[in-house]
């Protein structure tokens, strides 16, 4: 006995990425990178099902597919010390909801707000012993996650780094 996924996935979209090095300045060196991601379809085949475009939507708190997400980072680096600034963006969906209520199924639809969250860090290095420690904070702003019905816990994997809040962290890294 065997099993088979006899489903499909189309997706379609675009993805870029820009980096640019700023310049190198009396305080340090700047860059930046962007990174975009637009889906323009994303269909889940399903033999014997009708086949319906999914970009743009969340389905039962299992299919969550913007159709934009967007990473800016701004670095930072000068001698001994380097630093970063995050920021990202992920679009609003439209979530579609089936709940039982007594012997009957509910559908419904609600919008899953979009978000821009910021991260940063400063680093120390110390090049002669292969060694960083970094001071950081997550989710800076403390941004809460936006409110998605799905399957009625507003559990959304793709906002899950929200659901800690604002999160600071210390990171030690040596190589020998």
């Amino acid at each position: 006995m065997f099993n088979e996924n006899l489903n499909a996935l189309n997706r379609q979209g675009v993805d870029a990425e820009v980096r640019f090095e700023i310049g190198q300045f009396s305080f340090g060196d700047l860059s930046t990178a962007l990174n975009w991601s637009f889906v323009s379809e994303h269909e889940v085949i399903e033999p014997g099902l009708a086949t319906k475009d999914r970009a743009g939507q969340r389905v039962n708190g299992q299919i969550a597919v913007p159709e934009h997400r967007v990473n800016f980072a701004l670095n930072w680096q000068h001698d001994d010390f380097s630093a970063s600034w995050q920021s990202y963006y992920i679009d609003s969906m439209l979530e579609e909801v089936s709940v039982k209520q007594g012997d009957q199924i509910v559908n419904f639809t609600n919008t899953v707000d979009s978000t821009l969250t910021h991260n940063a860090q400063v680093t120390y290095h110390v090049d002669s012993v292969d060694t960083q420690i970094t001071l950081g904070v997550n989710n800076l702003l403390d941004e809460a996650p936006p409110f998605a019905t799905g399957n009625g816990n507003n559990a959304d994997p793709i906002h899950s780094s929200l659901y800690l809040g604002r999160e600071y962290y210390l990171r030690f890294k040596t190589e020998f």
